[in-house]
């Protein structure tokens, strides 16, 4: 039963470790995405590569709030 409840422990630490580092790379590419969008601006070209556009995402539940979020933010409409 130790050697059970060790191993559950384990997986459950690495997730939440896979759940942190899908978080810090989301952040990192929604930033990388600002200051592109921001140089975009500057050089005259279209801020928002959605704009007009729907992306539909099946399944992966978990991450929908991400994708929502970076859709959106380059104008794009999201379903889900």
């Amino acid at each position: 039963m130790a050697k059970l409840e060790a191993e559950i422990a384990e997986l459950r630490a690495g997730f939440e470790a896979a759940g942190r580092a899908h978080h810090e790379s989301v952040a990192a590419l929604r930033q990388q995405v600002r200051d592109l969008a921001e140089a975009a601006g500057r050089a005259g070209m279209a801020v928002l590569p959605l704009l007009g556009e729907r992306v539909l995402v099946v399944g992966d539940d978990s991450h929908k709030v991400d994708y929502r979020r970076t859709v959106e933010d380059l104008g794009g409409t999201f379903s889900f």
